[in-house]
């Protein structure tokens, strides 16, 4: 049932005006996102082109941790050559990535995740180049329960959002005007708000 429902899923969003490509990073996401598109472009006889995004000197650097144990650049290019797709590579400078953070937020019009949102800025630019519309496996981690405190137990009694359990480091980037208990408040309010949101199943409401 949830094949069949995310092969259509895919395969609807291929209808456009104009080339299509595919973000790949090599994991489960992009890596059935690209393999349904490709197939289904192949009885066209097209062929899909894919992009991953790297940065200057990433293997020397790279600081491997829970949300991403392995680089990307390896494994989209065994998933490229599988399942047959015309790959780039797209290597961000470290420079213009910091420079572009103030740019990406008046884009996304709120704060959101910092260099994440400057590297999909200059990603995309680098892939308009080539196409104008592009799959992504964004919000499948969401969606099929990828991320660690979807399974990690540390985050079982975090009471708050999981993806911010500690205020510390984003305390140091704020105007010193505001203090931590005004950001604390804050980030509990949303939170709350958040919670307020979710209808619980019968059974969860009578617990509690």
């Amino acid at each position: 049932m949830v094949r069949s429902l995310v092969i259509d899923a895919i395969e609807r969003q291929l209808v456009s005006d104009f080339e299509i490509c595919s973000f790949l990073s090599g994991g489960l996401d992009s890596t059935i996102i690209t393999t349904v598109a490709a197939k289904a472009l192949k009885r066209e006889c097209k062929t899909l082109k894919t992009f991953s995004i790297d940065y200057k000197e990433n293997k020397r650097y790279y600081t491997f941790n829970m949300f991403q144990p392995t680089l990307d650049t390896d494994f989209a290019k065994i998933a490229s050559k599988e399942i047959g797709t015309e790959h780039t590579i797209i290597e961000i400078d470290n420079d213009l990535l910091s420079e572009s953070l103030y740019q990406a937020t008046v884009a996304n019009d709120l704060p959101g995740m910092a260099d994440i949102d400057s590297s999909l800025l200059l990603f995309t630019k680098e892939v308009r180049k080539y196409a104008k519309v592009a799959l992504s496996g964004e919000c499948g981690d969401e969606i099929f329960g990828g991320y660690p405190w979807y399974w990690n137990s540390i985050y079982k009694d975090v009471s708050t959002f999981p993806w911010s359990p500690s205020l510390d480091f984003r305390l140091k980037l704020l105007s010193q005007k505001y203090s931590k208990d005004e950001l604390k408040e804050y980030v509990n309010s949303k939170y709350q708000q958040s919670i307020s949101k979710i209808i619980l199943p019968e059974s969860d409401r009578k617990k509690n």
